[in-house]
């Protein structure tokens, strides 16, 4: 099983309630992203801790994965019209 801390920046880390202040996320939902497995993170004692490039990208593959959703609507949407 891969060292989820390996990859993340010991220097760059950031704790929970600030990746939450810099995103429109409560700290409740980033703490189950990182549980899930959803956001790169890593707990230090009780403490979930990430980085800004893990956030960011997390937020470009939700945008991504919306820009996709949207598309399919639209496409949707042209063959009812």
């Amino acid at each position: 099983m891969p060292n989820p801390i390996q990859d993340l920046r010991i220097d760059s880390l950031i704790s929970i309630s600030d990746a939450a202040s810099i995103t429109s996320y409560s700290p409740e939902f980033i703490r189950m992203l990182a549980r899930g497995g959803k956001l790169q993170a890593v707990k230090i004692g009780r403490d979930w801790m990430t980085t800004r490039d893990a956030i960011l990208d997390y937020l470009r593959k939700q945008q991504k994965r919306h820009e996709s959703s949207l598309m399919t609507l639209h496409n949707a949407e042209r063959k009812l019209i």
